[in-house]
């Protein structure tokens, strides 16, 4: 059975969406995809897991660019767009260490304009 929760849009508060993919994670759910309007996020029955998560923004996630996750500990979740999700084990060295840099991400997605090399993760 499919489980759906609000999203907090990540373009304001990617922190809160983070948070709940972890709380989610650990109640055995999954996350899965996103509505087709964008407003909830779905999430399946999995068993519980102790991970963050984090985003990057590219529009070509390509083999080698995964594979710079996978090598850092980081485990591709789901791609919207040019917005990726990652998960990881607590403890794993975040994706980007700058919270100026996070700030910056943020307003440039939310002006529509994303610079294919800048990323913001959860912490």
């Amino acid at each position: 059975m499919t489980t759906r929760r609000l999203a907090h849009g990540m373009a304001v508060a990617p922190e809160k969406n983070l948070a709940l993919f972890s709380d989610m994670a650990a109640r055995g759910q999954a996350l899965v995809g996103v509505s087709a309007l964008g407003f909830m996020w779905r999430f399946k029955p999995a068993p519980a897991e102790d991970v963050i998560f984090a985003l990057d923004y590219t529009d070509t996630p390509n083999e080698d660019y995964l594979a710079v996750f996978e090598a850092a500990g980081w485990q591709h979740v789901l791609g919207i767009g040019d917005m990726q999700i990652f998960k990881a084990a607590p403890g794993t060295r975040p994706i980007h260490t700058e919270k100026q840099g996070e700030r910056e991400t943020l307003a440039l997605q939310a002006r529509g304009g994303m610079d294919s090399r800048r990323s913001c993760a959860s912490r």
